[in-house]
Parts: C-alpha cells; sequence; structure tokens
C-alpha cells in the first residue's frame, strides 16, 4: 500500500505543482490582454510592445504544452487510479499510511481547485482577447 500512495503522492504533488504554473502563466498572459486592451495605447506601453508581450506569453503557453506533454499524460494515468483507489470501500489503510493518503487527497483537491481556475482565467484570456480584437 505504501508503495502505490508514494507512487500517487509524487504525481498528485507534481500534478498540484504543475497547475501553479499554468496559474502563472495564464495570469501573465490575462495581463497581457489587459495590458493589450486598455493600456496599448497610452503612454505607459506601446501597441508594439503590448502585442509583443501578449504574443511571447502565448508562446511560452504553447512550448510548454509541448514539453510537457508525456508528463502530463503520466500525471492524468496518477489522477484517474487515486480517484478510483478514493472510491474504493474496502481501502485498509494503515496508520502509518494514513497521513501519506491526506496529503495525496489535499494535492489532488487543490490541484482540482487550480484547474478549474485556469479554465476560467484562460477563458477570460480568449474572451478579453476577442473583445480588443473588434
Amino acid at each position: 500500500m505504501e508503495k502505490e500512495l508514494n507512487y500517487y503522492h509524487r504525481y498528485l504533488r507534481s500534478y498540484w505543482r504543475s497547475e501553479i504554473f499554468n496559474t502563472v502563466i495564464f495570469v501573465l498572459a490575462l495581463g497581457g490582454t489587459v495590458v493589450n486592451g486598455l493600456i496599448g495605447g497610452k503612454d505607459l506601453l506601446s501597441v508594439q510592445a503590448s502585442n509583443w508581450l501578449f504574443y511571447a506569453v502565448l508562446t511560452v503557453i504553447g512550448i510548454t504544452i509541448i514539453l510537457m506533454f508525456g508528463k502530463v499524460n503520466r500525471q492524468n494515468r496518477a489522477l484517474a487510479q487515486f480517484k478510483l483507489f478514493m472510491a474504493k470501500d474496502n481501502k485498509q489503510l494503515s496508520q502509518a499510511d494514513q497521513p501519506l493518503y491526506d496529503k495525496c487527497k489535499s494535492y489532488y483537491d487543490r490541484g482540482h481547485q487550480l484547474d478549474k481556475l485556469n479554465m476560467v482565467i484562460a477563458l477570460g484570456v480568449v474572451c478579453g482577447y476577442i473583445l480588443i480584437s473588434l
């Protein structure tokens, strides 16, 4: 049981850290969109610089997706397996395994919340850019 929980712990912690990284990237993209739309023509930042910032962030997102593809695949597999593990009625956790299980569940829950937040931010980026382009 401990070996299985260590496997889940490693990939769920990695999943949580990846979601934090994605949140930072999406917030930068949202910031680039706001700067592009609201401040782009003003004294603070030129239109060319704000466009460059926005496209740079999109490029970083694309490169990140390509580089993390295999890692994300393994994380998704571990997430699905852990979800099934949590649903088991007859799992027998020893006293030593309970803290590790609680950590795994915490990483799972926090990562899932960040994933939802990332979807909302990404939707904001897309909608903002569409509104700016009109």
